[in-house]
């Protein structure tokens, strides 16, 4: 059986020259078969693996990436407002001290499962899903999901297993998407492993529990995005560095600051600012 299983692998290497593969429930398959299998793959050519699993372990020598289960569930309960900022702090000192450095990981605010069993974004985080997507296409080592629909506001939960047709609806979504996952693809900050820029929290001018904010930096180039979960308007302070100029990655327009000076974020939103 593992054999035919390796070999048929093999063969859509080999035969149609795929770039890798999604492994399904990748914990409940024996970690050497793994481990055996992506070492027969490379060997054809370097191959992208990724599981649809948790755990350092699968980065070790089978998986290039791995699902952020964890941390989609955090996401989750912030939007409910059962956790809060110190929770997302928390998730990513453990797999700072947990996972190799050049460990990916996938991101999501929704996928398959979520959408189907749980519900869709509306549903599970209607005031926050777009702070939450841009967090989860801004943190370190991270690779953030689209789900079939989610860039035209898929708002039904999907049959699982039957073909259910998914409508484009709302282009203002698809453009956000668009304009957050360029910036993902594109901005130095946010490459991944050795290339990623630093990661710096942001000290908050409120006691605030729901606001979270951070800094990613490289080669002269700062990201700075704000996230207020909250109910009210949310206070942060710029790092201190001088006046800086920036570009909303959204609205694309310039907004100049200075070091002393406090940003505002209104309730249930974000800003996403890339230096100039």
């Amino acid at each position: 059986m593992r054999r035919a299983m390796k070999n048929a692998m093999k063969f859509w290497v080999n035969e149609t020259n795929i770039d890798g593969f999604r492994c399904d429930v990748a914990m409940m398959v024996p970690m050497d078969f793994w481990e055996d299998t992506r070492a027969a793959l490379d060997s054809i050519k370097p191959v992208f693996m990724l599981a649809e699993a948790e755990g350092p372990e699968f980065h070790t020598k089978a998986f290039d990436m791995t699902y952020g289960w964890e941390f989609h569930h955090i996401m989750n309960e912030v939007a409910k407002g059962e956790m809060d900022a110190s929770h997302i702090s928390g998730y990513l000192t453990k797999t700072d001290s947990t996972y190799p450095d050049d460990a990916l990981r996938m991101y999501f605010t929704t996928n398959h499962d979520e959408n189907s069993w749980n519900g869709t974004i509306f549903e599970r985080m209607p005031d926050d899903y777009k702070a939450l997507y841009v967090l989860a296409a801004t943190l370190p080592n991270g690779i953030p999901l689209v789900y079939s629909g989610q860039e035209y506001g898929l708002d039904k939960r999907l049959a699982f297993f039957e073909k259910d047709t998914i409508t484009a609806s709302d282009s203002t979504l698809f453009g956000f998407y668009k304009k957050v996952v360029s910036l993902k693809m594109n901005h130095t900050t946010l490459q991944n492993g050795k290339y990623q820029g630093d990661f710096q929290p942001l000290s908050l001018d409120s006691s605030s529990t729901r606001l979270y904010g951070y800094t990613r930096e490289k080669d002269g180039q700062m990201l700075l995005v704000l996230l207020n979960f909250s109910d009210e308007v949310g206070n942060f302070k710029l790092p201190k560095r001088g006046q800086r100029t920036f570009t909303n990655v959204v609205t694309e327009k310039e907004e100049v600051f200075t070091e002393k000076q406090i940003i505002s974020v209104p309730a249930h939103n974000f800003l996403l600012l890339k230096s100039n």
